[in-house]
C-alpha cells in the first residue's frame, strides 16, 4: 500500500515515491520482461492512490533509462558534516529551505557564523503528531510477580537485587 498523493506530506517526498519504487523494482527484477510486467502493476497501484499520470509515467521512464548494474553497486557514504535544521512538517514552512539558501549571505557577513555555517543548513522535517500519539491504551499491564530491578539510571539499589519470583525465609516460602 503506497502513500496516498493527497496526504499531508511534503510534495518532494510524494513526488519521489514512484521513482524510488520503480528503481527498487528494477534492482529486484533480473529480467526486463518481469520488470515491465510488475512496473505496469505498480503504475496502476500509483494511479489508484491518486498520483498524477504524468508523474508516474515520468518516474517509470526515468527508472527505465537507469542500468540495473549501476543500481546493484554499493553507494559509498559521503563524510558530510552538514548542520541540520529539523522541525515538524507544516505546509507553509515548505519554502523554508529556499529562504535559508537565499539568505545564507547574511550569515556569511560575520566571520564566526561563516565558519559555523559554510553552507546553508539542511532542512529536515519530522512527522506531525497524529491521533495515535494522543490515544491511550485501554490494556493495563499486570505487574510481573516477584522482585526485579527497576533499571532506572540513578537507582543505587538495582545492582544488589537478584531477579526472582520466590523469596524464602526461616519458616516458609513467600510467593
Amino acid at each position: 500500500q503506497y502513500l496516498h498523493f493527497e496526504s499531508y506530506h511534503p510534495y518532494s517526498q510524494k513526488k519521489n515515491i514512484p521513482y524510488r519504487q520503480f528503481l527498487r523494482l528494477k534492482q529486484i527484477c533480473s529480467d526486463n520482461k518481469d520488470f515491465s510486467k510488475h512496473a505496469q502493476d505498480m503504475t496502476t497501484d500509483f494511479l489508484n492512490r491518486g498520483y498524477p499520470h504524468s508523474l508516474v509515467t515520468d518516474a517509470l521512464k526515468k527508472s527505465s533509462e537507469t542500468h540495473r548494474e549501476s543500481l546493484l553497486k554499493p553507494v559509498p557514504k559521503t563524510g558530510r558534516s552538514d548542520i541540520v535544521f529539523a522541525t515538524r512538517y507544516f505546509k507553509p514552512l515548505s519554502n523554508c529551505r529556499s529562504v535559508l539558501n537565499c539568505h545564507i549571505n547574511i550569515l556569511h557577513t560575520d566571520d564566526k557564523l561563516k565558519e559555523i555555517f559554510p553552507q546553508a543548513p539542511v532542512v529536515a522535517f519530522r512527522r506531525q503528531n497524529n491521533f495515535r500519539n494522543s490515544l491511550v491504551s485501554s490494556h493495563v499491564n499486570k505487574p510481573t510477580p516477584g522482585c526485579t530491578p527497576c533499571k532506572k539510571t540513578r537507582c543505587q539499589t538495582c545492582r544488589f537485587i537478584l531477579p526472582c519470583t520466590e523469596v524464602s525465609g526461616h519458616a516458609s516460602i513467600f510467593k
